[in-house]
């Protein structure tokens, strides 16, 4: 919820008062007689806290004039101020040194120029003011770059934040992280009783003295990845400490423990599973990298075959080609010597052998023609070869 609408109470109304709450407590021990500012003050119940707490004046700036309007019907008197204000024109609306205790609660995400912000609350305050900046962790409620709160401009990491703060507001800054609590209290029989009221609203708070934080995080493990704000403060010498808790029946708790053994038992249950997945990854690794040794080999081969069949086709081709040039070359002298014996006609068909049909006229001639003729013409013709030679 980005701003409590204190004439609405809404479905989770005592988580929501808890959360919001608890961050305004931090200055609890340090606002008395002091002068306060509140930054981003929204509907003004922050800033009416801080009057109670002990503060002697307080002035609450927001941006929304609808939010102003509604604080100042609220709240305003007594010490109690508002003003319709960007929190980057600090400067223009204040004098310098004006303030003992600046509280900025989840502001610095709205802004475009974060640091000349800073810069101003180092003016508007006193030499030894107390400065409280605090930022949502927007990465554990948006933890994909894709989404995002449609209220802030920019999402900051731990680091981040305290880098830009410590740039600006000094490296003595004392950190502390916002988180859930789990645990238990005493509250009165009477469930409503000695609770305040916070005036025209749904809003009801119990200050207690009595309280202590177990174990101080070593064993849950507390980290800013997991938190829900991180809290800055300059001007004290240990970081903050503070709580707004909602007392539950014993009958919700169980819920709540049950719910929890539940999610635990669920979670060992995914780790196990989680474990043997990432089993069978790197197995299907091993064969990922043994199949993509294979197929590197038989691209290698292929390749290689591809190579050999293609300088074989060039050797085949440059030996049809001369083949082909040497039949070329042998049909034409057997056209020439047909030619100059006049075997056939100068046509250059080859239709036979020549030697072959001459040789069948002459073995049919000769069966047509007498034996005593047979000679007289063979002896005729051996004389005219002497002739000739």
């Amino acid at each position: 919820m980005e701003r409590l609408d204190l004439d609405k109470e809404p479905a989770y109304a005592g988580l929501e008062a808890s959360i919001h709450i608890a961050r305004y407590a931090l200055a609890s021990s340090l606002v008395k007689g002091k002068r306060v500012l509140d930054i981003s003050c929204g509907e003004g119940y922050g800033t009416y806290l801080l009057k109670q707490f002990g503060a002697s004046h307080v002035i609450g700036v927001d941006v929304s004039a609808e939010a102003i309007e509604r604080a100042q019907k609220k709240f305003g008197g007594n010490e109690i101020y508002f003003q319709t204000l960007d929190a980057s024109e600090l400067e223009r609306a204040f004098e310098a040194c004006s303030f003992d205790v600046i509280v900025s609660i989840e502001t610095v995400e709205h802004l475009s120029d974060p640091g000349a912000f800073l810069r101003s609350l180092k003016v508007v305050a006193t030499r030894n003011a107390v400065i409280i900046v605090t930022c949502p962790n927007d990465y554990w409620y948006f933890p994909t770059p894709e989404e995002r709160n449609p209220y802030h401009l920019k999402k900051y990491q731990f680091e981040d934040f305290r880098r830009l703060a410590n740039g600006v507001l000094g490296e003595h800054g004392c950190w502390s992280l916002g988180t859930a609590s789990f645990g238990f209290t005493t509250t009165p029989l009477k469930t409503s009783q000695n609770y305040a009221e916070i005036p025209g609203s749904w809003l009801r708070y119990m200050r207690v003295d009595g309280a202590f934080l177990v174990n101080g995080g070593d064993i849950s493990s507390i980290e800013p990845k997991v938190s829900s704000y991180f809290v800055g403060v300059w001007g004290v010498s240990e970081p903050l400490v503070a709580a707004a808790f909602l007392p539950l029946s014993m009958d919700d708790y169980a819920s709540m423990v049950r719910a929890l053994d539940l999610d635990r038992a669920q979670c060992e249950r995914a780790s196990a599973n989680i474990a043997r997945l990432n089993t069978c990854i790197e197995e299907m690794k091993i064969k990922c990298a043994a199949l993509e040794e294979e197929r590197e080999q038989l691209q290698i081969r292929a390749e290689r075959a591809e190579r050999d069949l293609g300088l074989r086709l060039r050797a085949v081709t440059m030996e049809n080609e001369l083949i082909r040039n040497n039949l070329a070359t042998i049909r034409h002298d057997r056209d020439q010597l047909l030619q100059k014996h006049e075997f056939l006609p100068t046509t250059g068909h080859d239709d036979g052998c020549p030697y072959f049909i001459g040789h069948t006229r002459y073995m049919r001639l000769r069966k047509l023609l007498p034996p005593l003729l047979r000679r007289l013409l063979l002896r005729v013709f051996r004389f005219i070869k002497r002739r000739r030679i």
